[in-house]
């Protein structure tokens, strides 16, 4: 939904949203962001990271009908690799091709460390993913 927002736009939505939170957790108004969020309450830019790797584990356990045949790099190569199973991007010279969501959301579940790439569940899926994404904010804002 706001993949195509600017950094300023959803920077200030986020400060509303962490805003609201201390409202609703009844939190000091300075008090620190790390205290706000969890499993089940992410900051804006990791529900948005959420949705669209939601959206590539749905295609690629073809759990959504799309038109459109996307190869995975095992279709490219016929030995093994270690990214057999991740999908094959092709590349884009232009800005608009590069900031597709579609291919901005293979790309990044392509980068997903391998344990969470090889849950078979959508439930599972949901709920590791809300952990990582959940580690990745706190590493980047102690």
């Amino acid at each position: 939904l706001w993949n195509v927002a600017t950094n300023n736009l959803i920077e200030s939505l986020a400060v509303v949203q962490r805003k609201c939170l201390r409202f609703i957790l009844n939190k000091y108004p300075y008090s620190p962001n790390i205290e706000l969020f969890s499993p089940q309450i992410l900051p804006l830019q990791s529900i948005n990271h959420f949705n669209t790797l939601l959206l590539a584990f749905k295609i690629k356990h073809n759990l959504l009908k799309i038109n459109v045949n996307i190869p995975y790099k095992r279709d490219i190569h016929k030995y093994p690799t270690r990214q057999a199973n991740d999908f094959s991007i092709s590349k884009c010279s232009t800005n608009y091709g590069r900031s597709d969501f579609f291919r901005r959301g293979l790309f990044a579940y392509n980068q997903l460390p391998t344990n969470l790439k090889s849950i078979q569940t959508l439930q599972l899926f949901k709920r590791r993913i809300r952990e990582h994404l959940l580690q990745i904010y706190l590493e980047q804002n102690i």
